[in-house]
């Protein structure tokens, strides 16, 4: 399926399209060049593993099919804590999908969300969220605003350059006990480059916490925590 999502560019997929469109030429179509031939393609893929190898499938190193495991398993969840929710998709999927009796609390810097983030509070009773940049203690920080990537932005403890503006910073630990969230908690962080003072801030919440869900890097960005860095955090 990935092969087929960048359009089949290694050897070894064109081989192996080669070898089943020969073997079956009408399993795909005239046209293997169409959009619909990838189609066609990643769908076959996936129903060959699932026919052909079910714990393929099931160990898929997908988003959703990890969420999908972790909840087989019956975790207690009360509190989901997103840090970095932008305009607060991600949470409303994992609401639908797999924790549907947890309250959500999300944890925005970047104002352009506001009116976002309020339509879904006014929409879901279980879902808050405040504005501020998440770190290891409430104060204030300079956030880069960038119309033009409103999902990304970057805070530093001083101001680098114009773009930069000071908005007000909060930590997880005090998010907790001022809106009196209650644990098991899920905590997810989406915040680029600043998983260490988030997690400093959220230490006293971390004692009580399930499941922790962090992107990650091994390439980009130096400022960005590497993934075995971020373990020697945790």
């Amino acid at each position: 399926a990935t092969l087929c999502r960048s359009k089949i560019k290694s050897a070894r997929g064109q081989e192996f399209i080669a070898a089943h469109v020969e073997a079956e030429p009408n399993l795909f179509g005239a046209d293997h060049d169409s959009s619909s031939f990838y189609k066609k393609m990643e769908k076959f893929l996936n129903d060959f593993i699932v026919e052909h190898n079910r714990e393929v499938a099931l160990i898929a190193l997908s988003h959703e099919n990890a969420l999908r495991r972790i909840c087989e398993r019956g975790m207690d969840i009360k509190t989901v804590i997103d840090v970095g929710a932008s305009d607060g998709h991600w949470s409303v999927k994992l609401k639908k999908e797999f924790f549907r009796e947890a309250n959500y609390f999300l944890i925005e810097a970047y104002d352009v969300w506001r009116e976002a983030l309020e339509k879904r509070k006014e929409e879901d009773p279980k879902i808050d969220f405040v504005l501020a940049a998440a770190g290891d203690k409430v104060g204030k920080i300079y956030l880069c605003k960038r119309p033009d990537y409103p999902t990304g932005g970057h805070a530093y403890h001083r101001k680098l350059d114009e773009r930069y503006e000071e908005i007000q910073q909060t930590c997880v630990d005090f998010e907790v006990e001022d809106k009196g969230l209650e644990g098991p908690f899920m905590v997810k962080l989406d915040c680029h480059g600043r998983e260490r003072e988030i997690l400093q801030g959220a230490a006293k919440t971390l004692e009580n916490t399930h499941l922790l869900m962090v992107e990650a890097y091994n390439y980009g960005d130096r400022g960005r925590m590497r993934f075995h860095e971020l373990c020697s955090v945790v």
